[in-house]
């Protein structure tokens, strides 16, 4: 397989997953609310911002996200360059998520 070729099912994972986790970190306050109100937890008013936050968990969860894509990508041989595309991504997700939730749970103050 050519190195190009794994870059993009990296780039696919990579994309996918952070476009899962962003999309998580906008549902996430509706499911525990005390992630906006983080300063009730923290009386002191050093806990970091959301956008912060999230741009942490982002970093932390695109190593999994760029391994899914590679990994995904690698799958379906039969299936042609479009079929590796859409799996490289959904892998990128399946291994994003399970980080990103433990992250936003951390930080929720829950």
């Amino acid at each position: 397989m050519k190195v190009t070729a794994l870059l993009r099912f990296a780039l696919v994972g990579w994309a996918a997953g952070v476009l899962a986790l962003i999309l998580l970190s906008f549902l996430w306050p509706n499911v525990l609310p005390g992630f906006v109100h983080y300063n009730h937890y923290d009386p002191t008013g050093t806990a970091p911002n959301l956008v912060l936050i999230v741009a942490i968990i982002l970093g932390a969860a695109s190593v999994p996200a760029i391994i899914g894509g590679v990994v995904g990508g690698r799958i379906p041989k039969e299936g042609g360059d479009r079929q590796q595309l859409i799996m490289a991504g959904i892998f990128g997700i399946i291994l994003a998520l399970p980080l990103g939730c433990f992250g936003l749970w951390l930080f929720s103050g829950n």
